[in-house]
């Protein structure tokens, strides 16, 4: 359903989009508006609210784009989204990112971030000095079999909140086999790399 997105992730894998170089770009503040138009156009998972929005722009256009927001699993910073324009690979930029932030936003002593493994292997965290802290284990989505362009992460359906959430609920039964019954499937991810970065 990202078609444009998927079709861009396959092209920068094969070193088949253009190129830009990060130390030809300049990094400042972008707006919460600027940013979702940005991440749903460029990133597969669209955008998703954060403290900190900045972007890198080559002549006045922005070409990537980064969200930091308060760590989700404990005290600190995560970056939440990262991308480029789609069909573009800027050379260096995530790394130049990764150095505005050490410049200008001093507050941040530790920066986490997840890797999706469906999509990515963690190479550029690891070359901006990142750390992979752990490997989690594969996870899963629900959607509803006759609507599949919405995704459902499981933490919606955790057993003890079926009961309020399904129309069908039997507390005799597991929280895949009360979902079937109401006629979600499951879909499956590959697991992520946390990854973390200690600034000062």
């Amino acid at each position: 359903f990202k078609k444009e997105i998927v079709k861009s992730i396959i092209l920068s894998k094969l070193g088949r989009c253009n190129k830009i170089f990060a130390r030809k770009c300049e990094i400042k503040e972008i707006d919460t508006i600027t940013a979702r138009s940005f991440f749903e156009n460029n990133h597969i998972q669209g955008f998703v609210g954060g403290k900190i929005k900045i972007g890198m722009f080559l002549d006045n256009m922005l070409v990537s784009a980064m969200i930091i927001g308060s760590n989700r699993y404990n005290k600190g910073f995560e970056i939440i989204r990262y991308a480029s324009k789609c069909g573009t690979n800027i050379i260096g930029g995530f790394s130049k990112f990764i150095k505005y932030i050490k410049d200008n936003i001093t507050y941040i002593n530790e920066l986490d971030s997840f890797v999706e493994l469906r999509y990515f292997d963690g190479h550029g965290y690891l070359k901006a000095g990142f750390t992979k802290i752990n490997h989690t284990n594969p996870s899963y989505y629900y959607f509803k079999s006759n609507n599949i362009e919405k995704l459902y992460h499981r933490s919606v359906f955790m057993k003890h909140k079926l009961s309020k959430s399904l129309n069908v609920f039997d507390a005799n039964l597991t929280e895949a086999q009360n979902m079937r019954n109401n006629g979600y499937l499951k879909i499956y991810d590959c697991g992520t790399f946390k990854m973390r970065l200690a600034i000062n």
